[in-house]
């Protein structure tokens, strides 16, 4: 599960751009007698358990549900959301795509949080 949910940088990285905690659906606690964090569901128990403070975990279904379909562009047709797996020579490497502007990494969830510091960044929002 953990290749699936943001780390604690990339949440505190969100969290800063100002993505809401409540979209997580995952939360990062630390053990009281361990010091090791785990993942656990953001819920009203994760914060009983807490040494600390969660730290909100985004999986890769709550960033993409944050995406706008469309974003307004040049013309009409311009600005629709696709997201697509491509097989390079020697990796495989993941598309967000808005008509003209694209976002591709190796990892999805650091290609979908590009995605989202831009759309920020542009004023372009999110669906939160």
């Amino acid at each position: 599960m953990k290749d699936q949910t943001t780390t604690i940088e990339q949440s505190c990285r969100l969290l800063e751009l100002g993505v809401p905690a409540k979209a997580a659906s995952m939360c990062w606690v630390k053990d009281p007698n361990e010091g090791e964090y785990s993942l656990c569901v953001h819920d009203e128990f994760c914060y009983e358990v807490a040494a600390l403070e969660p730290v909100p975990a985004f999986t890769v279904a709550d960033l993409q549900e944050m995406l706008p379909d469309k974003i307004s562009c040049e013309s009409e047709f311009d600005g629709r959301f696709r997201i697509w797996r491509y097989a390079g020579d020697e990796r495989i490497y993941w598309i967000i795509d808005y008509d003209v502007f694209v976002f591709t990494d190796t990892n999805l969830i650091d290609a979908l949080i590009q995605t989202i510091e831009w759309l920020l960044t542009n004023e372009h929002g999110l669906w939160i």
